[in-house]
């Protein structure tokens, strides 16, 4: 399975209070696709292609904050998005959109586009050694659906997290043969929360209208050999949960991942 990168370089043309923006840039780069080509964006829209986004972002580096996820813009300052998608015809239709109209406007601030990226990741190539112990930092607001509940999960809990990146996995690989469920029934009785310092955001929206509050911060977690799957099963998991975890950090987890909720990055500890 492959996905395509795509960071977009802003300017800000003016200054101003930009609220946490991931249901805008998505829908701003869905008009800019069908603008271009009319076909993909209803195939986004369908499910056929899938595309995921990051609210507006002033940084690469390991940073969250608590509390109100607004961001003051100032002109003339340097700012970014990513958009991640399984569509190879994706970046060429940017780069079309781009020449023609090199802007992008976000919550009544328009930003120049200075700059486009494109990185292309492979994940049937992927080979990174699988570690027992490790660290995921959750830099935008997350959150897990809670079953017959109007109120959402806010604690990183290793079953919701690896359910959220098995999902997606398939939604991205329907040939894929894990199965959410099971995988996070294993991720339960298999990894325990060794600590964490988590904090909570304002109330923001959901794409589906529901208002919620996020957690941001940090949870370590390690890998046990729990009795009911033989050792080798354990490895042959713990491998696969790898690389749904460097998956998770091109896609996120939880609710409204595609619209930049639940951004993450993990560390081998």
């Amino acid at each position: 399975m492959r996905l395509f990168t795509i960071k977009l370089s802003l300017i800000s043309m003016a200054d101003g209070l930009l609220p946490f923006s991931g249901v805008g840039v998505r829908s701003a780069i869905l008009k800019a696709i069908a603008s271009v080509e009319p076909f993909l964006a209803r195939s986004i829209r369908s499910g056929t292609f899938h595309i995921h986004v990051t609210s507006i972002l002033e940084s690469d580096s390991i940073d969250y904050r608590c509390g109100s996820q607004d961001i003051n813009v100032t002109r003339g300052s340097p700012y970014y998005i990513k958009i991640i998608s399984n569509s190879e015809k994706l970046p060429k239709i940017m780069r079309s959109w781009i020449f023609r109209n090199p802007k992008l406007s976000l919550g009544g601030i328009t930003f120049d586009i200075s700059d486009m990226r494109v990185n292309e990741v492979d994940f049937s190539e992927l080979k990174e050694e699988s570690h027992r112990n490790f660290r995921i930092y959750f830099l935008s607001p997350t959150c897990f659906h809670k079953s017959q509940s109007p109120y959402c999960t806010l604690f990183p809990a290793a079953g919701f997290i690896f359910q959220s990146l098995a999902t997606n996995w398939r939604k991205f690989n329907p040939s894929s043969d894990i199965n959410p469920r099971q995988f996070r029934r294993w991720a339960t009785l298999s990894f325990a929360e060794t600590g964490y310092e988590l904090c909570t955001s304002k109330p923001l929206r959901l794409p589906d209208g529901r208002n919620t509050v996020g957690f941001l911060g940090w949870t370590n977690y390690k890998h046990v050999l729990h009795p009911g799957w033989a050792e080798s099963e354990h490895e042959r998991l713990l491998k696969i949960s790898w690389t749904l975890l460097r998956f998770g950090e091109y896609v996120g987890v939880g609710l409204g991942n595609s619209v930049g909720f639940g951004r993450i990055k993990v560390e081998p500890k």
